[in-house]
């Protein structure tokens, strides 16, 4: 089977329309994550349970949480994209203890029940609103963990994280760089879009960085999923990202080798 090429899709840029912002998240996802005959179904306009749950604690709900919520809902229903946390639309007060709690809409919660993701129920009409996160694993510090700048953000940061390889690959890598490498391999792509969180306690960023045929997804720790769409030798790699696949080619020999014997 011919390989399946990849053309960027953002180019460093996820627009400012909030419709386009999502048809190119979506067209994204559906290259990434699903089989090609088969793309992720935008109900968005739709009732469906989360955006109804959504509706009835607020009686308008942003563009873009309905898109989340819809695009969350048809994950779970098909196992994919992966999301590893727990679907949700309930009152943060609900699950903090706190007198101070914000007055704020869980749009997320982590699995162990103790990090969420929320929208303040007075952004909550917004066309694509700031995400909040708040914890309440470390009783000693603030609530508030950190924000990312609007729910599309959050969404695409979120599941690019649980999703790091593609599905149409013909190789695919980890790499961990250094400042100085990770400056080297960004500056031979061509594009760099970069999604961050900020404040609180902590501050992540994603990095989607897009070539033709090969696109990688950076972490804050300077780890580098690389996926590639064609034979390697076609794309002149940086001498780390090259070092690293023969790194990565030879540890999956010596595995399918050693399964192998007697």
């Amino acid at each position: 089977m011919s390989p399946v090429g990849y053309a960027p899709i953002f180019k460093g840029d996820l627009g400012e329309d909030i419709s386009k912002r999502w048809q190119t998240i979506r067209q994204f996802l559906d290259f990434w994550c699903m089989p090609t005959s088969e793309p992720l179904v935008d109900r968005s306009e739709e009732k469906t349970p989360l955006i109804t749950k959504a509706e009835a604690l607020n009686s308008r709900v942003s563009p873009s949480i309905r898109q989340w919520l819809s695009l969350a809902e048809e994950a779970a229903r098909r196992r994919t994209p992966v999301i590893r946390d727990c679907l949700m639309v309930d009152p943060l007060e609900n699950h903090a203890e706190s007198k101070n709690t914000p007055d704020a809409t869980i749009i997320l919660m982590q699995g162990e029940g103790d990090l969420f993701w929320t929208v303040a129920n007075s952004r909550f009409s917004d066309v694509d609103p700031p995400v909040d996160v708040y914890q309440s694993f470390d009783e000693d510090s603030p609530s508030f963990f950190c924000r990312y700048a609007s729910v599309s953000e959050f969404a695409l940061a979120y599941l690019c994280t649980y999703n790091s390889f593609a599905r149409h690959v013909t190789e695919a890598f980890t790499a961990h760089a250094t400042p100085q490498q990770l400056e080297e391999v960004q500056s031979w792509f061509d594009h760099t879009l970069t999604l961050k969180s900020v404040g609180g306690r902590t501050h992540r960023f994603l990095m989607v960085l897009e070539k033709q045929n090969v696109v990688a997804l950076v972490n804050n720790s300077n780890r580098i999923e690389v996926s590639l769409f064609c034979d390697p030798n076609c794309l002149q790699l940086p001498s780390f990202l090259l070092a690293a696949l023969e790194e990565c080619v030879q540890t999956r020999k010596q595995y399918r080798a050693k399964l192998k014997r007697p």
